[in-house]
Order: C-alpha cells, then sequence, then structure tokens
C-alpha cells in the first residue's frame, strides 16, 4: 500500500525524512495499519492530525482488524531517544491508559479514546452530583498509578492528560516524561480539581471555613499514607450532603 505524499511530513516530523517515514510506514504496514486518517484539530502540512507537542505527534488511523487506532509517532527532533519507556508506563498503567497495540522506538499504536477532555468536562458541570461523581471516578483512576508506582508527572496541569470516554471510563495518555517510581498523581489532581477549579465549594455550596486546609492535610496524609486515600474519599462524599 503506497505512502500519499501528504503523510511523509507527519511520519518525520519536523525534517521530513522520506526514508525514515517510509521505514515506519512499512513497519506499521506490517503490523496491520491500512490507512492514516486525515483528521483532528491540528493542522500538519496538508493534513489534519490529534495533537502535535514537543516530542510527538499522534493521528488516527485503521488497522485491518481493529478499526480504529492512535498511532503516535516520535519526532525526528526529540530528545527522547524512543518511545518503548512511555509504552512500558502504559502497559503498566492499562486499564487506566489506552490499551497498547505495538511499540518501537518510533511508534506506539495504542487503542483510540472516543471522549473529552478532563477541561471540557469540567466546564459543563452544573450540579454538586457532577463535580462529585467526576472527582470521585479520577482520583480512583489516578490512585491505581500510585498503587503501580508509575510517576505521570503531567498531572498537575490535568486538563489535557485526562480523558473521558462517551462511556463515562477515565483513560490517561502522554506518559513521555513519565518514571517508575514512587508518586503522587492523586495529590496533583486533587489539588487542580479541589483547590485551583475550586469545584466543590463552588457547586456543593461547602460552608466550612477551613475547608481548603483539611483538603490539604488529607493529601498531605494521602501522600505518607495510601491507606489514607478512603479518608479522603469519604471527605468529598460528605460535600454532596
Amino acid at each position: 500500500m503506497r505512502l500519499d505524499n501528504s503523510w511523509i511530513k507527519v511520519l518525520s516530523y519536523p525534517k521530513g525524512d522520506i526514508v525514515r517515514s517510509l521505514r515506519i510506514w512499512d513497519a506499521l504496514l506490517s503490523y496491520g495499519i491500512r490507512e492514516l486518517i486525515n483528521y483532528g484539530q491540528v493542522r500538519v502540512g496538508n493534513v489534519n492530525v490529534l495533537g502535535k507537542g514537543h516530542s510527538s505527534i499522534v493521528v488516527l488511523a485503521r488497522h485491518e482488524s481493529l478499526g480504529l487506532v492512535v498511532i503516535k509517532i516520535r519526532r525526528t527532533d526529540s530528545k527522547t531517544p524512543t518511545l518503548l519507556q512511555e509504552c512500558d508506563l502504559m502497559r503498566k498503567s492499562y486499564p487506566v491508559a489506552p490499551k497498547i497495540f505495538y511499540c518501537s522506538d518510533d511508534v506506539i499504536v495504542r487503542e483510540y479514546v472516543k471522549g473529552e477532555y478532563l477541561s471540557d468536562v469540567v466546564d459543563r458541570i452544573k450540579s454538586c452530583k457532577e463535580a462529585v461523581a467526576l472527582i470521585l471516578k479520577v482520583l480512583g483512576a489516578t490512585f491505581w498509578l500510585d498503587l503501580n508506582n508509575v510517576d505521570h508527572k503531567e498531572l498537575s496541569i490535568p486538563s489535557k492528560h485526562i480523558l473521558i470516554s462517551k462511556e463515562g471510563s477515565v483513560k490517561i495518555i502522554d506518559f513521555e516524561s513519565g518514571r517508575l517510581r514512587s508518586a503522587c498523581n492523586v495529590c496533583r489532581v486533587a489539588s487542580w480539581l479541589i483547590i485551583r477549579r475550586d469545584l466543590l465549594r463552588k457547586y456543593c455550596r461547602v460552608k466550612d471555613r477551613k475547608f481548603l486546609e483539611r483538603a490539604i492535610k488529607l493529601l498531605r496524609d494521602y501522600k505518607y499514607n495510601k491507606e489514607n486515600f478512603k479518608k479522603l474519599l469519604s471527605f468529598i462524599i460528605k460535600c454532596s450532603r
């Protein structure tokens, strides 16, 4: 199957190395990829893609048996020499991370999650019930990362690193700067949702003047002992009563 010239730059961005692009395309073909799909809000050359970061390009594709999948392609100017470490972290994080199908130094082929970024879901919240349900769901996902010692490192601003699928499940993406070590992903996301976005006081009409102090203390307690996670959840649930 011939590679359309429009994708040469994408597969070897920003250098546009034809040899590298064809090598990557041949590897994708051998795995079962049959089409790169012009779709997304980011423009690269003559095609649209799902995303473009400092180290990679993300595109939608079609696999011969899996259907729609997402392909992450390492940029030629990336400071990261391989995507295999990110691939390993995502496998350890499954099912919170999308399922991995294929990995190499230059590409990751993963499950396509049809959903919305966390920031978009947060912006549509209209009630205390919705706020509490979202916070509990997202903290549950980040707790899974903490239990597996996966330090995502980018969740202090999780708005574009967490997807909420149409079925309501939480999927965490973009592990490229992550490490395998003890972490407090829960602390980062909870701080963003509860303190920076102030969702509980905004929608649940919390009257406790020391609310933020209590929340910060619970997060500190959790950081030093993961068994305190239940206390944090109970604190959040009480806000909806």
